[in-house]
């Protein structure tokens, strides 16, 4: 497709919150744009309309979507949107809503709605779990076993944008207790690089804003622990910002709530994970020590092994 640069800025306009609608709704703004999707890539892929994607907006909107992510190659556009369709068809994707997640797995690997960005996109909410309640769940499950949860709340966050049409989420994702330790574990690695491999390929143009809260400096508003609220009211107000984020909401939907319902939030928030003990509680519990059993006639060091096989 031969578009200049300023073909291509004004195409990725459609992106925001504000030329979104209308090119949905077919009033286009610049009409070579809409002409490029109708003409050129529509005649390509007529065999895949209407698209068998149950969270779309329309199908307009998830080509323009495809084309944005390809940096506007027809070919390559083609071939990702039938590989997309065939793994939301292979995965199940549109029936995710109805299956049934483990609790253990669910509750550590995902967060929940609240208020929205100034800009007016929907604002969730994650955590990434410390080591020591990650470890044991990919002892016990597989990495697609927690992919399935992941898969979950990618479908929630575009159901959340179709509820207040808006065409991205915003997301802030604590890192604080994660550590370092997690870079040293293969299956943890595995688990994240295929959720953004995942995301990369079949989420195109989904996010709008991405916070990550650390207790380091780095890019991609990454955030320190403890002005966590400050820099987050910079972006999204604090009426809309959860208390356990330090902000002032008492409402947080947490996709796991059995209650959950898209673009409804509750007055009173009850305590979500299981014996009363809420997210944060649970994520700042001490991990569990493990000690080294002691010979009585030695102390822990191995060294003097050697000492007690001739005075004990």
């Amino acid at each position: 497709m031969n578009l200049t640069p300023a073909d291509k800025k004004r195409f990725k306009q459609h992106m925001d919150a504000k030329y979104l609608p209308q090119y949905v709704h077919s009033i286009p703004a610049p009409p070579d744009i809409c002409e490029a999707v109708e003409n050129l890539l529509k005649p390509r892929v007529l065999d895949l309309l209407p698209l068998s994607d149950s969270q779309k907006t329309s199908d307009n909107d998830m080509l323009a979507r495809m084309l944005i992510s390809t940096d506007f190659d027809l070919d390559e556009t083609e071939a990702k949107l039938r590989r997309y369709l065939k793994w939301r068809e292979q995965d199940r994707i549109d029936g995710i809503f109805q299956e049934t997640i483990p609790p253990d797995i669910l509750h550590p690997l995902t967060g929940g709605f609240c208020g929205h960005d100034n800009e007016g996109h929907p604002m969730y909410y994650g955590y990434w779990p410390p080591t020591h309640i990650l470890m044991p769940l990919l002892k016990k499950y597989t990495v697609m076993d927690l992919l399935r949860s992941h898969f979950l709340l990618m479908e929630r966050q575009r159901e959340a944008c179709i509820v207040d049409n808006q065409p991205q989420v915003s997301v802030v994702t604590d890192f604080s207790k994660a550590g370092l330790g997690i870079l040293y574990h293969w299956g943890a690695v595995k688990a994240i690089k295929e959720m953004m491999l995942y995301d990369d390929k079949y989420y195109p143009e989904h996010m709008r804003h991405c916070f990550l809260v650390a207790r380091v400096k780095a890019k991609m508003h990454i955030i320190h622990k403890d002005r966590q609220a400050q820099e987050l009211s910079k972006w999204i107000p604090l009426d809309q910002i959860p208390i356990e984020w330090g902000g002032t909401s008492p409402q947080f939907a947490r996709i796991d709530d059995p209650a959950y319902k898209a673009g409804v939030y509750p007055s009173q928030r009850q305590p979500a994970w299981q014996d009363g003990i809420t997210p944060t509680e649970q994520l700042d519990a001490e991990p569990p020590v493990k000690r080294e059993p002691q010979h009585p006639c030695r102390g822990p060091h191995p060294r003097w092994w050697h000492w007690h096989k001739w005075f004990c």
